[in-house]
Formats: C-alpha cells, sequence, structure tokens
C-alpha cells in the first residue's frame, strides 16, 4: 500500500494492467493458432513465448523481487516489448511501419517508464544513450575477472564465524542461521537443517514452516544464529521482522532454545539446558521490544481457532486467559480516521514490549495479532494486556483465540 501511493499510476500499471492485457495477447495467439486457416507467422510464436515467460516469471516480482527493493526487473521482463510489438504488427501494415512504430514505442517506454522514485536521468534508455556498450568492455577470458564477494564482510564476519561453528561443532552436526546470511553453510561446510535447500526467508507458507519445525525435532541441532548484532536488513527484510515472518520456527525455537552469547556479530542460542548466559544487555533489548505490524493484522485471517470473548473494559486493559491463546482478535465498531493503535503486554504492572499496527477506515474491521511471536511472551508470560486506539475508534468486541492444531 505504502508504495502504490508513493507512485500509484505506475503501480497500478506493473500489478495490474500489464498481466491483464498480456494474458489476453497471449489468449487471443493461442485461439488463432487453433482456429485460423492461416499458417501461423514466426513472430506470433515468439510473442507467445515471450507472453508465457512474462506469466511465469511475474510471481516472482509480486512476492520478492519487486518495487520495495527498487527495480521492475520481473515485474516487467518482456511485457513492454510483447504489447509494443503486437500492437505494432496489429496496427501497421507494412513491414517498414511496424519497425518504425516498435522502435519509437520502445524508445518512449524506455524514456519515461522506470521504477518510482528513480530520477529521469536513471532510466534504461537515458543510461544506453549516454553510455553505449563496446565491444571493448567484454574480455574473451572471462574466467580471469570473475565476480567477486564483499570481501570485507567474508574477512571479517563471514569467515571467521564459519570458523567458529566448525570449531564447536562435531563433524556430523551442523547448526540453524535465522539470521538468512548468504552462503553460511557452505563456508562453515555443514548441512543445511532443512528440507527446502535455501535461507528461511525463503521459506513463505505456514505448510512449509509447519514441515519444517518437524524436521528440526528430528534433527541434533546445538547451535542457532538467532539474529544478528544489531540487527540488519536480513532479520527484517521488507521491513517484516523475521519473528513475524517464521513465527512457527521461532516459537518453537523460544521454546527449547535460551540466549548463550554473541559471536561475530550474531546471536547464538543453544538447547536451554546448556546456555550458560544470563546477558541483561539481552534481555532489555528482547523483552521490551515493539513488532511495527503496519497493515498486516488487516490483511490476517484467523486459522482453526477456540474463541475466548472477554468482557469490553473502559481502560482497555484485558486478562489473557489461563490457556495463554496465540491470537488476539479486535474487532472495531467504528472508525472516523486512519492512524496507528498499539497492544502492549504486562505483568505485575510492568511493560514488557508490544505491537503497532495501523487502522485504516476503509479496510475491514478485523484486526488479527499473534501475541506469541514476542520473546517477552514466552519469557515472562504476561498476565494481561492494554490497548491503546485512537479517541475516533470505538472497540466492538475483543476476542482470544486459541489455535485448534498449532
Amino acid at each position: 500500500p505504502d508504495l502504490g501511493k508513493q507512485a500509484p499510476s505506475y503501480y497500478v500499471l506493473a500489478h495490474f494492467i500489464l498481466p491483464l492485457f498480456i494474458s489476453l495477447i497471449a489468449l487471443k495467439l493461442i485461439i488463432r493458432e487453433i482456429f485460423s486457416e492461416n499458417k501461423f507467422k514466426y513472430e506470433n510464436y515468439l510473442l507467445l513465448f515471450l507472453s508465457v515467460f512474462y506469466l511465469v516469471n511475474l510471481p516472482r516480482g509480486l512476492v520478492r523481487h519487486g518495487h520495495a527493493e527498487g527495480f521492475d526487473n520481473f515485474l516487467l521482463s518482456f511485457a513492454p516489448f510483447v504489447l509494443i510489438v503486437f500492437l505494432g504488427i496489429a496496427l501497421s501494415p507494412r513491414r517498414q511501419s511496424r519497425i518504425s512504430f516498435v522502435f519509437i514505442g520502445l524508445s518512449i517506454f524506455g524514456l519515461y517508464m522506470r521504477v518510482p522514485l528513480r530520477e529521469p536521468e536513471e532510466s534504461p534508455a537515458y543510461l544506453a544513450a549516454k553510455q553505449p556498450l563496446k565491444a571493448e568492455m567484454f574480455t574473451a577470458k572471462p574466467e580471469k575477472y570473475r565476480l567477486k564477494a564483499d570481501g570485507q564482510s567474508l574477512q571479517g564476519e563471514i569467515l571467521p564465524l564459519a570458523s567458529w561453528l566448525r570449531s564447536n561443532l562435531k563433524e556430523h552436526e551442523t547448526f540453524l542461521d535465522m539470521g538468512n546470511t548468504p552462503m553460511l553453510y557452505y563456508y562453515a561446510q555443514k548441512k543445511v537443517p532443512s528440507f527446502f535447500f535455501q535461507s528461511p526467508q525463503n521459506v513463505h507458507s505456514l505448510s512449509m514452516q509447519k514441515e519444517w519445525v518437524k524436521e528440526l525435532k528430528k534433527t541434533s541441532i546445538p547451535l542457532v544464529l538467532m539474529r544478528h548484532v544489531p540487527e540488519s536488513w536480513w532479520d527484517k527484510t521488507d521491513g517484516v521482522p523475521n519473528e513475524i515472518r517464521h513465527y512457527p520456527v521461532f516459537e518453537y525455537l523460544y521454546n527449547h532454545y535460551c540466549f548463550d552469547q554473541v559471536v561475530y556479530g550474531y546471536e547464538v542460542w543453544k538447547p536451554c539446558r546448556e546456555a550458560t548466559s544470563n546477558n541483561l544487555e539481552f534481555e532489555n533489548r528482547q523483552l521490551y521490544k515493539y513488532f511495527d505490524l503496519k497493515n498486516l493484522p488487516s490483511l490476517i485471517d484467523l486459522p482453526a481457532v477456540q474463541l475466548i470473548k472477554a468482557a469490553l473494559s473502559e481502560r482497555n486493559t484485558y486478562p489473557i486467559p489461563e490457556n495463554r491463546p496465540e491470537w488476539l482478535e479486535i474487532e472495531l465498531e467504528s472508525c472516523d480516521l486512519s492512524a496507528q493503535a498499539e497492544i502492549t503486554l504486562l505483568k505485575d504492572g510492568n511493560a514488557y514490549g508490544g505491537f503497532y499496527f495501523n487502522i485504516n477506515k476503509l479496510l475491514r474491521k478485523e484486526y488479527n495479532i499473534r501475541l506469541s511471536t514476542l520473546y517477552s511472551w514466552w519469557r515472562m508470560k504476561p498476565t494481561e494486556l492494554r490497548i491503546s486506539i485512537p479517541a475516533g475508534c470505538k472497540i466492538k468486541a475483543i476476542n482470544f483465540a486459541k489455535e485448534a492444531n498449532p
């Protein structure tokens, strides 16, 4: 939603208009191939192939590599080319006219259609004209000039950490990296403790994460790299904390592992019976943490749950039921504005972190928050929570929800 507000026309074009147009073009080409008596032309095969490529590649831009990362390679791919060439063929009867139409169309698109917030001077066509490709830019022996990794980070953090891991693990043991460090398992020469050979960042669905937890329960993992110190982009990709993105895994870890020490900029956790540290800095950092959920609570649907209705309180403070339900559902009766709300976990009158989230009067009126994603939920076992909402909003119902099949 934030990106859509920054460049609404471009956002709508990349996410809605182009996918619709390319789908219609592909459908038209397929129907023409099936029902037309005329010979199918080679340019139609090319357009159909590129259309299918674009549609198959599109989800990567929608889910992962999109405007939030500052480029549109996966969102657009061949879509502008397909659209302009198709229109050129359809509108220009002569071959020479088609070439001119396509050349002008691609030039205009390259000049004016660009990633939101880019300067005009960074558009593809401008850069191509400013620095055209030349033969001397390419080498005949590319193996001599291979791309090198960031040497400073590699030498200062990754390789020493990999060496430490090897020296603290037996040959058959491995570790779990929840910090999404690229290639760390390779440098440490340890197996990835997952059925999915990628970082946790790519294990998106709840079903995949729950399968992963089953695998973790059967695997001996003496060390867990929980997060970076200080936290980095890898701990909250796109502004979504890993504890929220991977809550089934983190909650399993909170139940079985405890903080032990900081090694080369990483929190190292061990099984609680082996952890020796009582680090006050760590406790202060995690016990009082607030997660900014932005619009997420208005987009999440509750799983199969057992609802526990809470009596409305004028102080907006509610006791947490003894069976410690994971979810909190807030239903608003009315709201005159869009603003930010706050939830704070409490025990003996002391606050132990919580959540911020956006209330949007245009979205639905139910907001679902998973309380158990906070470390303090497990460490301090809070007994009540306080809900702070804007003055223009009125609460209709408060429900705690316990998962039927966690």
